[in-house]
């Protein structure tokens, strides 16, 4: 299981009995200039979604997507840039 703590870091816990395991900082993206006001609440921090799976975990937004190994190494990310 993973969970997104204060939005910031990512905690993985044993799904059969909730042993802690990794820990890793895993920051939102900042909202790209020039997204309509409506995109977010002022002052809140994006990307509280994750995917997790057996080698994988990927935290989603809607103008972003990392995707993390589960020993927190970052492998990959898409942004989306404001026109």
């Amino acid at each position: 299981m993973a969970l997104l703590l204060d939005r910031q870091e990512v905690q993985l816990l044993d799904g059969r009995d909730g042993a802690p395991g990794v820990r890793f900082r895993a920051q939102a993206k900042p909202i790209p200039e020039g997204l309509p006001d409506w995109y977010g609440p002022k002052g809140a921090l994006p990307g509280a979604v994750l995917w997790p799976t057996d080698d994988r975990i990927v935290r989603i937004a809607p103008h972003f997507l990392r995707v993390y190994d589960t020993d927190g190494t970052p492998v990959g990310s898409l942004t989306m840039q404001a026109r």
